[in-house]
């Protein structure tokens, strides 16, 4: 177990000077906790450091707590997870063919009303779920409810709203009763407000190479999507629960995870890490990224929360399940700059169209390159080689292609073994 604890702080005191993790850490296997820190700043102004006790906003890891007060009210008898939507929404289009279960699993068809444009939803509004409920009906279908899957928030969403339909009170006092004071989740809540310091952490985001403090949202727009806060501590609580009939029997958990046909079920994700088998959620709202995954054969999991909007979240993640599991992994090392003539960048300049909701515009500002993704915050990216870009404030690497001419006419997206094509646009010549 010091082995294990030394090669994680080794680890994490690596990342954290190379800029890319900022936050607190919990490992666990057996039951015991094997390591658990806190890294860089919660508030870079004040030099209040991070510790496993500061509360971090936990995004989308907020779902798997909507879907426990679904399975709750499931168990109560109050609502069947095969019901329609229109029995608690009534008038919702399509609402009698759309049941609480393709809610859960993300096979509804209801488009994400959180990650389009601010056409559809002003991030620093406050809304009621009512009204969120509305909006989300006013988007048209992408399919017919469970014949595919597609992940959304506004699922979440509503499922907040069904909530606080069927028991009278608001979805965070709901959870606050019935998951986290249950748990002795006593540093668990709803940020309705920013926190101050040394409690709650800062968030911060990354412009270009600097890190800055993020934009706000307002917290009513992820109600039971994404609008919770908590602490390693109080995550390995859940995690430990997870494991009982505390909150609602395991055999209600598992009956409905085996009916999710997904990849989702109850809230999680289900895939494989190491040969083993995993169930886990991330997730990333303005300021922060978090993390849990449970090696449930194992009985271990990796707790990660971060007060950084880009943190190597998932990189970090999967190199801590390798230390706790005794599987290989390296420790990262700063990369170089390669050298590359000035009169060479604007050639990389321009916009390169990947599909109808994503692209890429790549400009320059004296000696410096920056690459913008939609709805992502500007980054720096440095040459390696000729053609080819890393970024120091994610793992993403970028390639350019030219073609018989000698112009930039495509740009290649490498990250987690994917590799995703986009057009430069105003380029005829591809070849």
């Amino acid at each position: 177990m010091k082995d294990i604890a030394g090669s994680a702080a080794h680890y994490l005191g690596t990342c954290e000077r190379l800029g890319r993790f900022s936050g607190a850490i919990l490992l666990a296997a057996g039951g015991d906790i094997v390591f658990s820190g806190g890294f860089g700043m919660a508030d870079r102004d004040h030099r209040i450091p991070n510790q496993p006790r500061t509360r971090f906003r936990i995004g989308s890891l907020s779902k798997p707590f909507t879907a426990m007060a679904i399975l709750q009210l499931n168990a109560r008898g109050e609502l069947d997870t095969e019901q329609p939507l229109s029995d608690f929404v009534p008038g919702f289009p399509g609402g009698a063919q759309i049941s609480i279960r393709h809610l859960l699993d993300h096979s509804s068809g209801i488009p994400d009303i959180v990650n389009e444009d601010e056409r559809c939803l002003v991030r620093k509004c406050r809304y009621s779920t009512k009204e969120l409920v509305e909006i989300c009906a006013a988007m048209p279908p992408l399919f017919k409810p469970g014949a595919a899957s597609r992940y959304s928030n506004s699922g979440y969403i509503i499922l907040a709203h069904v909530i606080e339909t069927l028991t009278g009170i608001g979805y965070d006092r709901y959870i606050r009763d019935n998951v986290f004071t249950p748990l002795d989740m006593s540093r668990s809540g709803a940020w309705n407000e920013p926190g101050d310091p040394p409690d709650c952490a800062v968030g911060y985001s990354i412009d270009g190479s600097e890190v800055i403090p993020a934009e706000e949202r307002d917290p009513s727009t992820v109600i039971g999507c994404g609008g919770l806060e908590s602490t390693v501590g109080d995550l390995y609580a859940w995690d430990r629960a997870l494991y009982t009939d505390r909150l609602v029997s395991r055999h209600l958990m598992e009956t409905m995870a085996e009916r999710s046909t997904t990849g989702f079920a109850c809230g999680w994700r289900a895939s494989a890490m190491f040969q083993r088998r995993i169930v886990w959620h991330d997730g990333g709202i303005e300021g922060f990224t978090a993390g849990l995954y449970r090696f449930v054969d194992d009985r271990a999991c990796v707790i990660l929360l971060s007060n950084l909007e880009h943190a190597w979240e998932r990189e970090i993640s999967q190199t801590l399940a390798a230390i706790l599991l005794g599987q290989p992994y390296s420790i990262p090392e700063e990369r170089g700059v390669a050298a590359i003539e000035r009169s060479a960048l604007p050639d990389y300049e321009g916009t390169y169209w990947f599909s109808s909701d994503f692209e890429v515009s790549i400009a320059r500002k004296d000696d410096r390159l920056f690459f913008k993704a939609t709805r992502q915050p500007r980054f720096e990216i440095f040459p390696a080689v000729r053609d080819r870009f890393f970024m120091n404030s994610s793992p993403a690497e970028l390639s350019f292609t030219r073609g018989r001419m000698g112009a930039v006419t495509l740009l290649t997206l490498h990250q987690s073994g994917e590799h995703l094509v986009g057009k430069k646009l105003g380029v005829t010549s591809l070849t």
